[in-house]
């Protein structure tokens, strides 16, 4: 869930870039919808209020000390490696052109092989790609060239900061020439609308991350650069960039308008323009206006997945370094009570093995406390977690700015039930048992066909788990089964999961009897779902109900979904005898399925489950019987990590299916 990997690390890597959002539809809002009935529950198991915030430290204003870091580098060994290390490899870098005016960068993203759809690790010595005729060709030399800049403009700051650091002339030299280069050709690569404006890169994100990047670059050459250099950038570069960025205006808000809105009032603080400050920070597109629509009630990004909150986080951290590095530390202020919030909300919902779930677009594992990101805050708001992260790497921000010495950071509070409406999750606890609900999705942007899915954790164990996403966003894998119905537990229509994002009705909540109730009335366009689940110390239940809700209705097929880590083993005669068949017919990602199994049940029957951690755990499927049992072996993630599907659906216009989980003897 990185961006591909720079040869000479950033400080802080950031999350991917985001694909292309969907259009939403007119009546989409960001508002949370009003539950249908009213719920009764603890208000110490909603909102921020029952998250600690002991690990939060004052907000402060971040410096910039290039004096101490010059002493350090001289006095400590280690230091005086890292500095060499990166003499190193910017001098292979800049030892041949790298970015040219020919070059037209198109999505990261779309860096998989045109051949077998698959993601191509970058690397350095990576041979520039022909540009190929076919769409796929092209756009991997797009995405090549596109990350191929990516690097140039980091190893150019690089350049700059040795210069801060030693002094010496040839780093400045080879950083400003960047600058002139693209100052010089801005304007004249072609103009790429998909994702709002941008010419440099492919879409407004790519190009808002960078410039921030190369601000840091130009500040750090204050002292070098002349004042027509200056004035080139300006006029040449940054300008340009910020009238772009604040075309971005694409479908409902979501994590790009961050950093548009960061990277147009850092061009401004830069160039002492207010114009820009104001449209960056207080205008209607700017921060105080995302953060106000796009931070939920629960503390959450109201993209509705873990790794975005991050990325929203990192963001404002970056932009917090270049005000912080223009003497307007007072901004952090401004945002400080939200990044807070931030930083801390994802933990309520974590698994006792450490591990949050991962609703919505999540590209790897993502801790409830992520280091990289509160160690990215750690110049601003920082955290115990934060400044002891930052005080055990070496980055140019650790150079001039030490962490403060911190204790220990205090121990998390065991997970609980918790309820979060305004960003559609929940979380059920009993005894050893944990489930999280993604009950509804508050915006379409990184909203998958998830609603009313679950994750089941047992202890340590993990028996029901999301696989999250594929590393790149343009793989087939991706936008055909895990982004779909059939690659998440949810109920099917003919093989189909939800149609299209909603927020869901919650029909009852209760942390004590462990239980929850949700609707989803227009699940797809003619048929309604409403799930059920239930969790105590003996185990987990849930109840699907899926009716066709259309006047003149007629039978579907009608069924749930449920993936699974553990092996399935079915010996239960009621379940029937299995033979090799095809994958069920609706959804394309049937089709990433292998060894298709197919028998007819009974309405009700067992199967074991026996997980990797050695526990075993008895399945219960009931439903209207007989019906139909598909089991077969699906994707998982990372690639080519493979897991078990098990599908049941029946014919009808009404039907219900319990599937209850226990551990075995």
């Amino acid at each position: 869930m990185t961006l591909p990997p720079l040869i000479l690390p950033a400080p802080i890597a950031a999350p991917a870039p985001v694909a292309a959002p969907v259009a939403a539809p007119a009546s989409s809002t960001l508002s949370a919808a009003k539950t249908a009935e009213p719920l009764a529950y603890p208000p110490s198991q909603t909102g921020f209020a029952s998250r600690s915030t002991s690990m939060m430290l004052p907000v402060r204003a971040a410096p910039e000390n290039w004096a101490a870091a010059k002493a350090l580098v001289k006095s400590d060994p280690n230091w005086a490696d890292w500095v060499n290390a990166k003499k190193a490899l910017s001098a292979k870098w800049f030892a041949k052109t790298r970015d040219r005016a020919d070059l037209i960068a198109g999505f990261p993203n779309d860096f998989v092989s045109p051949t077998t759809g698959a993601a191509v690790k970058w690397t350095m010595d990576l041979a520039e790609p022909p540009t190929g005729s076919t769409p796929a060709e092209i756009s991997y030399k797009n995405a090549w060239s596109a990350i191929n800049r990516q690097n140039n403009i980091s190893f150019a700051l690089d350049a700059a900061r040795l210069y801060q650091l030693t002094g010496e002339s040839k780093y400045a030299e080879l950083a400003a020439a960047q600058l002139d280069f693209y100052a010089s050709n801005y304007m004249k690569w072609p103009l790429a609308t998909r994702i709002g404006n941008a010419r440099m890169m492919g879409q407004s994100l790519d190009e808002a991350t960078t410039v921030l990047t190369l601000l840091q670059t130009s500040h750090a050459l204050q002292g070098y650069a002349s004042a027509a250099q200056k004035a080139k950038w300006r006029d040449g570069l940054f300008y340009p960039i910020a009238s772009n960025l604040q075309t971005y205006s694409y479908g409902p808000l979501n994590n790009i308008n961050l950093w548009c809105a960061a990277g147009t009032a850092a061009i401004g603080l830069g160039h002492n323009n207010q114009t820009w400050i104001d449209a960056g920070t207080t205008g209607p597109r700017g921060i105080s206006a995302v953060m106000k629509q796009g931070v939920t009630t629960d503390g959450i990004w109201a993209e509705g997945s873990f790794a975005y909150n991050n990325y929203v986080v990192l963001g404002l951290a970056w932009f917090f370094d270049a005000a912080a590095s223009l003497g307007r530390s007072d901004l952090v202020n401004l945002y400080s009570a939200d990044v807070q919030k931030m930083l801390m909300a994802p933990a309520v919902y974590r698994f006792d093995d450490g591990t949050l779930p991962s609703p919505s677009d999540t590209r790897g594992a993502v801790p409830p406390i992520d280091l990289p990101t509160h160690g990215a805050m750690y110049r601003h708001v920082p955290t115990t977690y934060g400044l002891q992260y930052a005080a055990g790497v070496r980055t140019w921000d650790t150079l001039m700015d030490p962490p403060a010495k911190t204790g220990v950071a205090p121990t998390l509070p065991a997970p609980q039930s918790n309820f979060s409406p305004d960003i559609r999750m929940a979380s059920l606890r009993g005894g050893d048992w944990q489930v999280f609900v993604h009950f509804g999705q508050k915006t379409i942007n990184h909203a998958q066909e998830e609603a009313l899915t679950y994750e089941l954790v047992h202890g340590k164990t993990s028996i029901s788990r999301d696989a999250g996403a594929d590393t790149s966003y343009s793989s087939a894998k991706q936008n055909e089964y895990f982004i779909k119905g059939v690659g998440n537990n949810v109920p099917l229509i003919d093989g189909l999961g939800q149609e299209q994002w909603a927020l869901g009705e919650v029909k009852g909540f209760n942390p004590v009897a462990g239980t929850l109730e949700v609707l989803h009335p227009s699940y797809r366009k003619d048929a309604s779902a409403r799930r059920s689940y239930k969790l105590d110390a003996n185990g987990f239940s849930e109840t699907s109900r899926i009716t066709v809700t259309a006047a003149n209705a007629t039978v579907r097929r009608l069924g749930v979904m449920f993936n699974t880590g553990c092996a399935v083993q079915v010996s239960d005669p009621r379940a029937g005898v299995a033979s090799a068949s095809a994958a069920p017919l609706g959804s394309p990602g049937f089709k990433h399925w292998t060894g298709v199994l197919k028998h007819q049940a009974q309405a009700t029957w067992t199967a074991k489950l026996a997980c990797a951690s050695g526990k075993n755990y008895e399945m219960t499927i009931a439903g209207p019987g007989p019906h139909t049992v598909y089991r077969a072996t699906a994707p998982n993630t990372p690639l080519p990590a493979t897991r078990t599907a098990l599908y049941v659906e029946t014919s009808g216009v009404d039907a219900s299916f319990t599937t209850s989980i226990k551990a075995m003897p």
